[in-house]
């Protein structure tokens, strides 16, 4: 206890340090000063950090399935068999942090449902040899440092229920955003939310991305067909489109989707680039 509230005195006192340099910098400092301005508010962001514990998975409960999970480090191993449903505190992956799913195959699905009030934060790697799918109402977001490697993944800003994931009906209500600024790889990538946004990249080889817009939205695949169906308005910052993608997306000779649930003239906007059959 001593100990945690003398690396809290000393992070605080760093802090403040910094942002006495930043000041400084603005009004002329030189560059040695700033140097000791990085190495001071990187010292701080590594203490407080180490203090508060905010990244990785926290608060797990499993509802369904054979579930394990594991930290060592930096990484988080979390063991799952078909169709397990894991609810969660927050779920979020620090830089320097990496969560690896271990599935029976390439089909096994992981339904990783997150409570909290703050939008799920992914800016490190997350790997998974099967489907992995983050519902989180708050929102989900891709740092630019995001790195993700899976068979598959759904990123909803939303709900989906129990019945609806073990039935295999891809079905969610959306609330909120989902954003990707880092590089997502996957045989299927769906991004679904209020507002869906690309601005990173994501590579499907030969697979199915899906990014759309609307209040419910049902994804289904049959005989290597991708289909959406999106019902109820998409919401978006002003001047935005519901769905859009101002990245790169590369599914090879599978399929891209890009859709939200209204006819406006900003319901859909594609400025950057897609590679799709």
């Amino acid at each position: 206890m001593k100990t945690a509230r003398k690396n809290a005195r000393r992070a605080s006192a760093l802090v403040a340090k910094a942002a006495g340099l930043a000041w400084g910098v603005r009004a002329g400092v030189g560059a040695g000063d700033l140097a000791g301005w990085r190495t001071a508010l990187s010292l701080a962001t590594i203490m407080l950090a180490a203090r508060t514990g905010l990244a990785g998975p926290e608060g797990a409960q499993v509802v369904r399935g054979d579930v394990s999970i594991s930290r060592s480090g930096n990484e988080t191993l979390i063991r799952a068999g078909r169709n397990s449903i894991i609810n969660y505190r927050s779920f979020d992956i620090a830089g320097h942090e990496s969560v690896r799913f271990i599935q029976p195959d390439a089909n096994s699905r992981v339904l990783n449902r997150i409570g909290g009030a703050s939008p799920t934060r992914i800016d490190g790697a997350l790997t998974a040899n099967g489907r992995v799918y983050i519902v989180n109402p708050a929102g989900v977001v891709f740092g630019g440092g995001a790195r993700v490697n899976v068979a598959g993944i759904f990123a909803a800003a939303g709900q989906m229920s129990d019945a609806d994931f073990v039935r295999g009906k891809d079905r969610f209500s959306l609330s909120g955003s989902v954003v990707n600024e880092g590089s997502i790889t996957g045989s299927f990538v769906g991004l679904l939310g209020k507002h869906a946004a690309n601005m990173g990249t994501i590579v499907a080889p030969d697979g199915a991305v899906v990014m759309a817009a609307g209040a419910d939205v049902y994804v289904g695949q049959r005989d290597g067909t991708t289909y959406v169906k999106v019902e109820g308005a998409a919401s978006a910052p002003a001047g935005r489109a519901g769905a859009e993608n101002a990245g790169t997306i590369d599914a090879g000779r599978g399929r891209a989707v890009i859709a939200a649930g209204d006819m406006y003239s900003l319901a859909v906007r594609s400025t950057g680039s897609v590679r799709a059959r």
